[in-house]
């Protein structure tokens, strides 16, 4: 009985020695839970033993779908890898599977987020300036046009008082034309008073 008790303080004191040697997750980067503005250059997963070079991770996006990752480098008790494009915004999910220094092949996983703040709109400024210009140019063009219609009728206003010139033209062509009638007239007067004088003189 005695020794049967022995065997199972041992065995007692000798499971959690063995639980303990497993390999844990002890750093990451992305941090675990986290939500970070900017989307990571690289995953980096660190334990508190050493793990072996067979060992490696996968990332999947809030789909479910795998992102494609290059090749994951292995050094000492670290893992890391890049992924081939710039993740977007979302949740993401890194599962790894490793084999620590007991030899165990050890699963996990943890989540991290992305949520960059969408860019300021930049073209608000050239918008509110693009109006005022077209307003601007359109003023002066309002403001011509009746000045061409002014002078449009303005131009007609000599027409009426050309007849008043022609029949100035006229009145002075009758005048003309009646000072050698009036001329003749005073010749014959004067024939006519000579002779009858002339007439008078003779005995």
């Amino acid at each position: 009985m005695k020794r049967i008790l022995l065997i199972c303080l041992a065995l007692i004191w000798l499971l959690p020695q063995a639980a303990l040697a497993h390999s844990k997750l002890t750093e990451s980067v992305p941090e675990k839970d986290s939500t970070s503005e900017a989307a990571p250059q690289e995953i980096r997963l660190t334990y508190d033993t050493q793990i072996e070079k067979i060992s490696n991770f996968k990332l999947f996006d809030a789909s479910g779908a795998e992102v494609a990752l290059g090749e994951t480098l292995v050094e000492g008790d670290t893992m890391s890898n890049r992924p081939n494009a710039p993740l977007g915004n979302g949740d993401y999910t890194v599962k790894w599977t490793i084999v620590g220094a007991d030899g165990h092949a050890i699963e996990g996983q943890y989540g991290f987020s992305i949520a960059t703040p969408a860019a300021t709109a930049t073209p608000e400024p050239t918008a509110t300036v693009a109006p005022t210009d077209g307003e601007a140019t359109e003023e002066p063009v309002a403001t011509q046009e009746p000045a061409a219609t002014e002078d449009n009728e303005s131009t007609p206003s000599p027409s009426p008082s050309t007849p008043p010139d022609s029949e100035e033209t006229g009145n002075n062509e009758d005048k003309s034309g009646m000072s050698p009638l009036i001329a003749i007239g005073g010749i014959i007067v004067i024939v006519a008073v000579a002779a009858v004088l002339l007439k008078r003189r003779k005995p």
